[in-house]
């Protein structure tokens, strides 16, 4: 009795934390932080992730079945995956900023084994499930709110896209990967249900998600609700084979666009770099990148999260051996992410960690696949429509570096494995942990859970000391502050981020650090603070601001070069500089682009 009381205790315990996390991840916003959406969505999700874990750890189980051979081969294909990100790290030519990389992926990795619990047996799951339609739902009506002209009662308006439709996830292409996570479940349950009245609802929720996706133009997101829709349209006409097609179709696609002796036959012999870059919406220049880290690194790649900080370097790499320009949108100066979450673990962690992650998903996805078409399997149909919308869409954007869609992706692939490996009715009948780890090893583990998380709270204090410090300086460069009130503006903002730039290696603290010391004429101090910034990631607000430290120091030669590199960069960088200055940098750039196109550019612009 004991041991059944302090069970259902500690599943009680899961599935509050795994609820706080998809409601987090969701809607939490914070005006206070500097990235007012992403900072504390993510903290949500990992303390949800790290308090789960623990509980499941302390968890009192029964004797379980043996898992499948295919369960097997992806909980395997899993754990070589954590130990070749381990390896990944520490083959970085930046260890320790690829270690707070990996330590910011690993809260979302204890998602897995929270989904694959039996906290999510039964009526528990059907709530969560609840839950999830509850917190995606609210923000696709925020977004069609927005979509009509409503705005957000905030401080903060969103975090980027084109539209206004962002919702509480602050990007309208957030917005529509959710929904398209959504529609695809509410198909799964309309297809697969008795209930007339569910039916109803499951059709009703779908042609919401739908408007979600349609208001907010968003192609990706729309070809990956198309995908589920696909696979669940071919289990349904009994033709297992067409969604095999499909996916092996979308794999030789993927394949013949990533390796170049097959792209030039292929895409190349269709339309020129030009028209894909309108047809991806200028993505080419992150996947460039990450092809670039990955042909240069391809065993370890340059580290987990460390692909930020090589975007623009790398994208300069391709750009001289392709003999073409690949810029960012011009909406942006860089590339945060690859846009396709197959690359960017590659580009990050080489070609094996990405054939293992393939490995795992195709051990469950396929096997899912059968249990899909027993009849009245709503779950096995759920998952596996909610899988395939997030694989399509992670071709084009990357969904598993948003909170909200990593959540709800990495919950799925568990629960998934869990069906995999004991079958719907075996997975319900069975409870599961570790039921003969010692206390000495629990609490090993605990610890090892709670250091995860002990390092968000200074990252967090520092995402208020960066939007501190930023207010600071905006009011003195746009004059609210003067004399000796900018002075102590200026002074303040100096301590702010130095106070963030020792709590994390963002270069966002490092950039404002930079402008407070060129504001007091300090131009030494600031070349130095830049430069050493510039070699962790490179980035257009850095090299630019480099220019007017140079500037400040009278080096007008090495200040001209600064600036050279950023028009090469991104136009949209150059914006605060003079008209004048503007016109002159962009025709030595367009002199520059067509030695590049003929081939006579050995390298980009250099910085000094």
């Amino acid at each position: 009795m004991a041991a059944d009381v302090r069970r259902s205790g500690s599943e009680r315990v899961v599935r509050w934390s795994i609820a706080f996390a998809l409601l987090g991840s969701a809607v939490l916003v914070d005006p206070a932080a500097d990235a007012a959406f992403d900072a504390p969505q993510r903290l949500a999700a990992a303390l949800g992730a790290c308090v789960g874990a623990i509980a499941l750890l302390w968890s009192r189980v029964d004797a379980t079945q043996p898992w499948s051979r295919s369960a097997r081969i992806a909980a395997g294909a899993a754990a070589a995956l954590g130990v070749w990100l381990c390896v990944a790290t520490l083959a970085s030519d930046a260890p320790d900023a690829a270690w707070h990389g990996l330590r910011g992926m690993l809260p979302f990795a204890l998602l897995l084994p929270l989904g694959a619990s039996s906290a999510l047996d039964g009526v528990g799951g059907v709530r969560l499930f609840g839950v999830a339609v509850v917190a995606v739902g609210l923000n696709i009506v925020v977004s069609l709110l927005q979509a009509g002209g409503w705005t957000l009662p905030l401080p903060v308006s969103h975090l980027g896209g084109r539209l206004p439709g962002g919702a509480l996830l602050g990007n309208e292409g957030y917005v529509a990967l959710a929904s398209a996570l959504l529609g695809a479940a509410a198909a799964a349950v309309a297809l697969n249900t008795r209930s007339v009245r569910l039916r109803h609802l499951a059709l009703t929720m779908l042609l919401v998600c739908c408007a979600g996706i349609a208001v907010n133009r968003q192609a990706t997101s729309a070809m990956a609700l198309g995908a589920a829709l696909l696979v669940l349209g071919a289990l349904r006409l009994r033709a297992r084979r067409l969604a095999g097609a499909a996916a092996l179709a979308v794999l030789l696609g993927a394949t013949m666009a990533a390796v170049p002796a097959l792209r030039a036959p292929t895409f190349g012999a269709v339309a020129d770099v030009a028209t894909y870059q309108r047809l991806t919406t200028d993505r080419l220049g992150a996947w460039a990148a990450a092809l670039e880290m990955a042909r240069m690194h391809p065993l370890t790649g340059v580290g987990p999260g460390r692909f930020a900080a090589q975007a623009q370097t790398h994208r300069f790499a391709a750009e001289i051996r392709l003999g073409t320009r690949l810029p960012p949108p011009s909406t942006a100066t860089g590339f945060a992410h690859a846009h396709q979450d197959y690359l960017q673990l590659a580009a990050e962690a080489g070609w094996p960690a990405l054939a293992l992650a393939l490995l795992a998903f195709a051990a469950v996805w396929a096997p899912l696949l059968r249990l899909a078409q027993s009849p009245g399997a709503v779950e096995p149909l759920l998952l596996l429509a909610v899988l395939s919308a997030g694989a399509v869409a992670a071709l084009a954007w990357f969904p598993l570096q948003i909170p909200c869609t990593a959540v709800l992706l990495l919950l799925a692939c568990g629960r998934a494995w869990r069906l995999v490996a004991r079958g719907p009715q075996a997975a319900a009948a069975t409870r599961d942990a570790a039921p003969h780890a010692s206390i000495a090893l629990r609490v090993v583990a605990t610890g090892l859970v709670l250091a995860l998380l002990w390092p968000q709270s200074g990252r967090y204090r520092a995402e208020w000391q960066i939007a501190a410090a930023s207010a600071q300086l905006e009011a003195v460069l746009r004059g609210r502050e003067r004399g000796s009130a900018a002075n102590a503006a200026v002074a303040e903002a100096e301590r702010l981020a130095r106070a963030a730039a020792a709590a994390t290696d963002d270069n966002r603290a490092a950039l404002l650090l930079g402008i407070a010391l060129i504001l007091q004429q300090r131009g030494d101090d600031a070349s130095r603070v830049l430069e050493r910034a510039i070699a962790r990631g490179e980035r257009a607000e850095l090299t630019l601001n480099l220019g007017r430290a140079r500037t400040v120091l009278g080096d007008s030669a090495g200040a001209d070069a600064a600036y050279l590199r950023t028009a090469w960069a991104s136009p949209l960088a150059l914006a605060t500089l003079p008209a004048t200055m503007r016109a002159d940098l962009s025709a030595r750039v367009a002199r520059l682009e067509s030695q590049l196109r003929a081939g006579r550019l050995q390298a980009p612009p250099p910085l000094r």
